[in-house]
Formats: C-alpha cells, structure tokens, sequence
C-alpha cells in the first residue's frame, strides 16, 4: 500500500513539473516573439503575438482586437524600440498559461524617456499556437 501511494504521490510531483516546464517554456517563447516585433517596429507582427481578440490593458485604457492593437502599436512604436522582459512565475491554469513579469521599455526615439514596470499575461492556444489572450501591464511607480 505505501509502494502505490508513493508511486502516486511521484507521478503527481513528475506532473506538476512538466507542467510548469511547459508553462514556462511557453512564457518564454511568448516574450521572445513580443521583443522581437517591438525591436522590428512592426506594429502588425506584434499584434500577431495577441489572440485575435486579445486585449491589451494599461494605464491608457483597454485596447481590444487586432486592427486595436495595431492602430495603438503604430502609434508609438519605431525600429530599434527595446523591450527586455522577465519572467517571474508561469502557472498552467487547465488550457490556459498565467505569465507574471517585469519589463525595461527603452525607445529608439531620441529624447524618449525609459520606462520600467510589470505585468501579467494570459495566454491561450488559437489553433496550434500559443497567443495572447490579455496583456495587463503596469509602470512602475517613479522615485
């Protein structure tokens, strides 16, 4: 009897820790393909990392839908923008991934002032791919 509840309580650990790989694998993919486009300045690619109806919510409001994200995006984002983000926990919620970080924005524009916060990402699979469902981001308080 304790050979089968040891060999249960095994399998649940060995469960547990594929799933937080797999959280934190796609976490990472996830910031990887959002610091690419907003390096690029392709305000259309960065969208594209979102779900279709994935929302982007911030200190400015709630931006939701693609042609939102990509109208917001082109608004201020230009070739040579850095975004370095970090991973600070990745949870598998059922078919859903819980994403918590922090981020260093520094824009290519001359002038620009740098900004650094943190934030919480939703991510969901839309068809074989992993996207954004919501993006929830804040600045972090200035000292």
């Amino acid at each position: 009897m304790r050979g089968q509840i040891f060999i249960c309580l095994l399998g649940t650990v060995a469960c547990g820790s594929a799933h937080a790989e797999d959280a934190t694998a796609i976490c990472k993919a996830s910031m990887a393909a959002y610091e690419t486009a907003t390096a690029n300045g392709d305000a259309v690619k960065l969208a594209a990392v979102f779900a279709p109806d994935g929302e982007l919510v911030g200190p400015y409001g709630v931006v939701h839908g693609r042609d939102a994200l990509i109208k917001t995006f082109a608004s201020y984002l230009k070739a040579g923008d850095k975004d370095e983000d970090t991973l600070t926990s990745a949870h598998m919620l059922g078919d859903t991934v819980l994403c918590t970080g922090g981020y260093a924005y520094t824009p290519a524009a001359a002038g620009s002032t740098d900004e650094k916060g943190f934030w919480t990402k939703v991510a969901g699979k839309v068809g074989d791919d992993w996207k954004i469902l919501n993006l929830t981001y804040a600045p972090a308080a200035k000292q």
